[in-house]
């Protein structure tokens, strides 16, 4: 699959934020003129520094997709519409679960809307999350499973599914859904209390040449280079097919085995283990799901060595030390 976007008027929303960002320097460099709109929550990614290598050639927008008129407006002759745009901390929106409906359910109301009122032909690049499949007794999970939100973000993001299809059926609008797991890369979110476990992990080698596991570090993930992930928006955006797929990788490890590969990517580390193990505090057991339906309806397949990537994500942490930690 050609992966060209040259003079493609695409907007990227959210596309200050982490995977956003990374998204927009990638459709840059392929030749897209691309419009970024953030809202710059607090409770989010986004970071200006995120688009220093492409601020001369992006159109950046601080904005809400809330904001009817807005987002109606600056969607209009994009051809793809990249939703970046998210609230993901699960324990925020236990805690103010309105502001998560806002920012995860009615912001894709506005986004469907804005389409059926003034751009027909643009299609959807949704980010979901594989936090929606809570615990499964099947692993690895296929996107078939029965869903089992483990809190008020997981339900907020199958709502936006839900619209996503109902729009389609209804409407025609086009759509791909990206069901993400574990991504790490540059300019992964460091410094926020919502960062999770790979984002402390990170913190901790790079200040304190140690990792402090959890007790329940024998618990299974699976992981996703941000590369990799772009590469998936990117296909599914040329993709003449409608669906939600998986974003999984078939190589799974402990909690454990993650910070072992994060202290080798250092070249030098501890782990500090906790006195009693499988106390599960992180709130999902284990957890890693099955990308063969992207594989065989796109042709996507995740690439990253691990060690290799993660060597990558520290040195530009520590050259940027200052915007991130």
């Amino acid at each position: 699959m050609r992966l060209n976007f040259i003079d493609e008027e695409v907007i990227v929303l959210g596309g200050a934020g982490f995977i956003g960002s990374n998204l927009v320097i990638d459709l840059v460099e392929k030749g897209a003129k691309v419009t970024v709109l953030d809202s710059f929550h607090p409770m989010c990614g986004a970071n200006n520094f995120n688009l220093e290598k492409v601020k001369n050639s992006v159109n950046l927008v601080k904005g809400d997709i809330n904001n009817t008129e807005l987002i109606t407006s600056i969607i209009k002759d994009k051809s793809v519409i990249f939703n970046m745009a998210g609230q993901t901390s699960h324990p925020y929106s236990m805690q103010n679960p309105i502001d998560d409906a806002n920012i995860n359910t009615i912001g894709i109301i506005n986004i469907l809307e804005a389409c059926r009122k003034n751009n027909k032909e643009a299609k959807i690049i949704q980010a979901s999350t594989r936090q929606i499949y809570g615990n499964q007794k099947e692993l690895p999970v296929k996107e078939t499973a029965r869903l089992n939100p483990p809190d008020v973000n997981a339900i907020n993001k199958i709502a936006a599914e839900e619209y996503i299809e109902l729009y389609n059926k209804v409407y025609g609008t086009k759509y791909t859904t990206l069901r993400l797991t574990n991504t790490y890369g540059p300019r992964i979110v460091m410094n926020k209390p919502h960062a999770g476990f790979i984002s402390r992990f990170l913190k901790e080698i790079i200040e304190n040449k140690t990792i402090v596991l959890p007790k329940d570090y024998l618990i299974k993930r699976d992981l996703n280079f941000v590369d990799d992930v772009n590469k998936a928006f990117l296909m599914a955006a040329k993709s003449e097919k409608n669906g939600t797929y998986n974003l999984g990788d078939k190589n799974i490890f402990t909690i454990e085995e993650i910070g072992n590969i994060i202290k080798e990517a250092n070249n030098e580390g501890e782990l500090i283990y906790p006195k009693q193990a499988y106390e599960n505090n992180i709130g999902i057991k284990d957890i890693y799901i099955d990308n063969s339906k992207i594989k065989e309806n796109i042709g996507w397949n995740p690439e990253a060595n691990h060690v290799e990537e993660f060597r990558k994500t520290i040195n530009f942490i520590k050259e940027n030390r200052s915007e991130y930690l």
